[in-house]
C-alpha cells in the first residue's frame, strides 16, 4: 500500500469563497453594506454572497469568517 501524502497541499475550488474575500465580506457586512454592493466589491454574483452569509452569519450580526472557510 502506497503511504499517505499528509502533507500535499490541496487546491480549493474557485467557486469556494477565499479566506481574504471572507474577510472583506463581513467587514463590509459590518458597516452595514448590502448584499449586492458585497457582490460587486468581491465580484461575485449576489446569489453567492447571500448564500454565505445565511451560512455564516451568527445571531448577533457577526460573520464567522474563519469557521466558515474550515
Amino acid at each position: 500500500m502506497a503511504p499517505l501524502q499528509r502533507l500535499k497541499i490541496r487546491r480549493i475550488s474557485a467557486r469556494v469563497l477565499s479566506p481574504e474575500e471572507r474577510i472583506q465580506l463581513a467587514d463590509l457586512h459590518q458597516l452595514g453594506a448590502s448584499i449586492r454592493t458585497i457582490a460587486t466589491e468581491v465580484s461575485r454574483s449576489p446569489s453567492t454572497i447571500s448564500r454565505e452569509s445565511c451560512r455564516t452569519l451568527r445571531m448577533d450580526g457577526t460573520h464567522r469568517s474563519f469557521e466558515a472557510h474550515r
